[in-house]
Parts: structure tokens; sequence; C-alpha cells
């Protein structure tokens, strides 16, 4: 099993973090902040990233794969359980490498993970080409989710349930995030299992606000760039806004002016982001709309849909 070393933060990132901290630390990150941040705390590279993951591939029942990479910290202490992030990939990463996948979060998450000596395993299965992790177009105002979920995300659940089963999780701390395909994915599974998912984190997807309803008492962290011309904003604020509706108050969305699609590098850019993920669980003595387990250390950027600009459907366009 490949693993990778954790060592403890060094005095510029714990600087910056405790910086972030005293002045509300959940300001969206502007595109200084997050190079900032990358140049203290650099992603891993792509070699780096699958040096420190491993490659395998899931067989269900039936005989159908699914390709994954997966990462289980070094020297967990008997008995100890820790965090599972479940990272879907966008459009652009499908294929059968088992290594682009973790181009977007992967590389990102692993690296926070290493700053801050913080355990947790990632699962990050790789979509196959010309397959969706939920099957709807990219630019679509709306959509139904379907009845059954599509083969590949069918698959990933079915993985996800495995790797819970054999590894040391604790199943109060299960996580979802993904990018624009994988973005779509997440909303999914979170109205698909209402309950399973102690906080997600949805980067320029959408789900079926019909549905949001299921999704009041989960902390959903959205993301997206207002000039977006592949998935328009609207998908991620009309999910905030009908959740809102429905009576749930821990859905946020962090809207960026002028970015595009690329929304990803803002949103994993932000330490933040990842910090406020790993401070989530799913206490079972939560109430439907309860607030969460400990006061958040960041403030809320959007706080009235009133405020949201005008969304226009954008010109179709490549999705990654």
């Amino acid at each position: 099993m490949k693993r990778i070393s954790f060592l403890l933060p060094s005095l510029p990132s714990l600087v910056i973090a405790l910086a972030t901290l005293a002045a509300g630390a959940r300001e969206p990150i502007t595109a200084e902040g997050a190079k900032q941040w990358a140049e203290v705390c650099p992603p891993l590279s792509m070699d780096e990233a699958a040096a420190a993951t491993e490659a395998l591939v899931f067989t269900n029942a039936a005989g159908a794969t699914l390709p994954y990479r997966q990462y289980v910290p070094a020297d967990l202490r008997d008995g100890e359980r820790v965090p599972l992030v479940l990272l879907l990939h966008g459009a652009g990463e499908r294929g059968t490498d088992n290594r682009l996948q973790l181009v977007h979060g992967g590389r990102q998450l692993l690296a926070w993970g290493r700053e801050w000596k913080l355990p947790f395993v990632l699962v990050a299965p790789q979509c196959p080409t010309g397959k969706q992790w939920v099957d709807t177009p990219w630019g679509a105002l709306a959509h139904t989710m379907a009845e059954r979920p599509s083969e590949s995300l069918a698959l990933a659940m079915e993985l996800l349930d495995d790797r819970l089963a054999a590894l040391p999780v604790d199943p109060d701390r299960v996580y979802a995030t993904g990018v624009s395909m994988g973005g779509y994915g997440v909303w999914d599974l979170l109205q698909r299992r209402p309950g399973f998912f102690a906080a997600a984190v949805p980067v320029c997807g959408g789900g079926d606000t019909n549905l949001a309803s299921r999704l009041v008492s989960v902390p959903i962290r959205a993301f997206h760039g207002l000039a977006d011309g592949i998935v328009p904003p609207f998908r991620s604020r009309s999910m905030v806004d009908a959740i809102r509706a429905a009576g749930g108050t821990l859905a946020e969305l962090e809207e960026y002016p002028g970015v595009g699609h690329d929304s990803w590098n803002r949103a994993y850019g932000n330490p933040s982001t990842f910090d406020w993920l790993f401070a989530q669980r799913r206490p079972s003595s939560r109430a439907p709309n309860g607030a969460p387990p400990t006061k958040p250390l960041w403030k809320p950027c959007r706080t009235s849909p009133a405020s949201f600009p005008p969304s226009t459907k954008p010109s179709p366009g490549r999705m990654t």
C-alpha cells in the first residue's frame, strides 16, 4: 500500500491560516489569495499524487468494473477510524488510465492533509470515456433525477459501500466532493442517499430542485463561477435556493464574478474549504434542520437569494 508522509504544518502556512481565521475564514478567496496559498502549500504534482495513492479496480458481483485511486494513511492506531472523501472527477478526466481523476481536487486535498497532518481516506473512481456520473446535458437549466443512477454512478456507490466495509472509516464523517460532471454526481448522490453523507462540496454542478427537501439537514458548500460557459451558474444557485425554500439552513453558495468553468481552482485553492469539510460530522442527534455540531469558523458569502445576479443560459461548450 502506497502512503504519503504527513508533516507538521509549516510556519508560513500556520500564520496564513491564523490570519484567515481572525478575519472570518469563509470569505470567498481571490485569485491572488489562491495563488499565495498555492505557493505555501502547493498541490501535489500528478506524479506525486499517483505515488501517494494505489491504482485499484473494483469489480461488483455482476462482473462490472470501475477503476479507482485510493489513499489510506499510514500508521493508524488500533481501532482508529478516520474520515473518507469520495471524489468525483469531471468529464475531461474520463478514461482508463486510472490517474487523471486526481487532477482537480485530489492533488490539493492530499497536499492539505500532508500540511496539517490530518489522516483521512480518499476514494477517487474514474468514469469510462463516453459515460457520465449523471445522464443529463451539461447546459440544461434543470433536470429530473432518474429513478436509477447511471451505470457509472451505481458502480461508484457500490465501490463506496465496499470501501466503508473494508477500511477503518468513521461512518459519521463520510464526505463527497466533485467538479463539473462530478458536481452533478455529488448532488445526485446526496439526493439518492439523504442522511448518508456528513457534508458535501459540489463544484459547478446541479441537481434536481424538486428533491431539495431531502437535503435540508446536510451541510453543503457549493461553488460556481458566474462566467461559466459550460454549466450555468443557475444550477448551483437554484439548488441552494430550493434547499432554503424547503427550510434548510446548512447549504451555502460561493459565486465568483468573472470566473469561468474552472471554479474548482478557487474552491480547492481556499484552505478553508477542507477546514470546513473535515469539521462536519453526521451526529445521530442532529434535528432535521439543526445547526452544525460546532460553530463554523467562516461567514457565509451569500446570505440572501435576492443578492444573486441574474443567470443566463450559456452557449454549449466542452465540459471538463
